[in-house]
């Protein structure tokens, strides 16, 4: 790991490498970019394989690197860019799933004579019980 540390410094010094946690839960290695100015960190790039496994680290990773655009801040805006696409994509997948929800439960509480979720047998037995005891339901 140290040699592949220096091989990135090597390449550029604001260079480190880190091992994240992702949203899979896998642990995977990931060349991470110090650009300054206020900014956090910035990763370039995860270490997978074209399925998208995790791979363990090797010297591959720098040949990667090496491959890559030098200039840090245009890098470092390509991976901004890339985030903000993802999330933007995320959240339109989202609202079209909250807009099929919406297609499927409007009608239901429209149309007062079929509940919204069906009612168990136990909830009308509390219901009578209550109205034994005198409550108003």
């Amino acid at each position: 790991m140290d040699s592949i540390v220096r091989a990135l410094r090597g390449i550029d010094r604001r260079l480190f490498l880190e091992k994240q946690l992702t949203f899979q839960n896998d642990l995977v290695w990931c060349v991470v970019c110090d650009i300054g100015s206020g900014q956090p960190p910035v990763t370039l790039f995860e270490w997978r394989d074209p399925r998208g496994e995790p791979l363990p680290l090797d010297s591959g990773i720098v040949e990667r690197v090496q491959r890559m655009e030098r200039d840090g801040e245009r890098l470092a805006q390509r991976a901004l860019d890339a985030n903000a696409r993802m999330v933007e994509s995320q959240r339109r997948q989202s609202r079209d799933a909250y807009v099929e929800i919406a297609r499927d439960m409007i009608p239901r509480i429209e149309d007062r004579r079929r509940p919204v979720f069906p009612r168990s047998q136990a909830l009308r037995m509390s219901r009578d019980k209550r109205r034994a005891q005198g409550e108003k339901i």
